[in-house]
């Protein structure tokens, strides 16, 4: 790229040395680029972004004009600090925070805690050691404290994550789309989602034994606002990914899921509830009237519970395209300056 050589202002020149770090981080990591390896290159590209944003393509332009300033002569790469610019530059590249990490942290917690509090329920003989129902774990202590702690954490974990994809997918729409009904659905997204959020946190709270009735309420909350805020995050996906077609499936097999769970919960409580005798209702022995009925229940209460998992973990890999394809077109783009 041929670049005129002019004389520039002093207020020019002064803006100049305010940018130029940004400057210098921007043109090192472009050089740099190939030879890094394709991890070290995408979060050297997310660098490349952000520095982007507060410098202009002017201002590159005066930079590799004013070759002989002083500026130049101590920042750049010919200067005797190359080495260790070049290593302040990727410690900061590498530094990058990956959004995508935190749903994924809060699906694998949640594969975590969940066989852990049933184990330590089963080994205090508190629930049925077969397919105990999911809210029965949070009636009992010890288990009942790690899962409100535990539960509430995940509540809070997959919220977030809801608010992050809420706002790189409106990003996303800004550069992309500029679409007003979009935004529309993604704030629908945004509220019923934070709703189900705080649901989940406070059925981490509520004992089920002693407040059947509340516990029944949220859990309806909770299901309501995930089966209208998936299909709408669906739409938005659809708008903004390339592969819409794997998350669009996946956020439709969490619905199906999430709705056959809860109708067969429904149905099966109705059924064994008419031929129920036993002592407690949470701990059926399998010789009392009513534990085949419970079970099945219990498998479909189970379903809804790993939806939401699931539903976190697909909004983890949805953040993670979205980061690949803003590091990908930005990073085509000002290669290119």
């Amino acid at each position: 790229m041929h670049i005129p050589i002019s004389r520039s202002s002093n207020k020019s020149h002064d803006l100049l040395k305010k940018n130029s770090f940004h400057v210098t981080v921007y043109i090192t990591l472009c050089l740099k680029l190939n030879t890094y390896n394709n991890d070290t290159r995408r979060k050297c590209l997310q660098t490349i972004y952000h520095f982007k944003v507060l410098i202009t393509i002017k201002q590159i332009r005066m930079f590799l004009m004013l070759k002989h300033c002083q500026v130049f002569r101590t920042t750049f790469l010919i200067s005797r600090k190359r080495e260790l610019t070049e290593k302040i530059f990727l410690s900061m590249a590498l530094c990058y925070f990956s959004w995508y990490k935190l749903p994924l942290f809060a699906f694998i917690h949640a594969l975590f805690w969940l066989p852990t509090v049933y184990l330590i329920a089963i080994s205090r003989d508190h629930i049925s050691p077969v397919v105990p129902y999911v809210s029965a774990l949070g009636i009992y202590p010890p288990e009942k404290y790690m899962f409100m702690a535990l539960m509430s954490i995940y509540g809070i974990m997959a919220t977030v994550s809801q608010w992050i994809w809420c706002w790189k997918a409106g990003l996303q729409i800004t550069k992309i789309r500029r679409s007003i009904i979009l935004h529309f659905i993604l704030v629908i997204v945004f509220i019923f989602m934070t709703i189900a959020g705080m649901s989940i946190i406070g059925l981490s709270f509520v004992n089920t034994k002693e407040n059947n009735a509340e516990h029944y309420r949220l859990t309806l909350v909770n299901f309501i606002c995930h089966v209208i805020a998936i299909p709408c995050g669906a739409v938005v996906i659809a708008c903004l990914s390339n592969k819409w077609m794997l998350f669009c499936f996946g956020r439709l097999f969490v619905v199906i899921q999430m709705v056959l769970g809860s109708a067969s919960f429904v149905h099966f409580n109705m059924i064994g509830l008419k031929v129920l005798k036993a002592k407690d209702f949470f701990y059926i022995k399998p010789y009392e009237s009513g534990y085949i009925e419970f079970v099945w229940s219990a498998v479909s209460e189970w379903c809804v519970v790993m939806g939401c998992a699931e539903l976190t973990f697909i909004i983890a890999l949805e953040l993670y395209d979205f980061e690949k394809s803003v590091v990908n077109l930005e990073g085509s783009r000002y290669l290119n300056v």
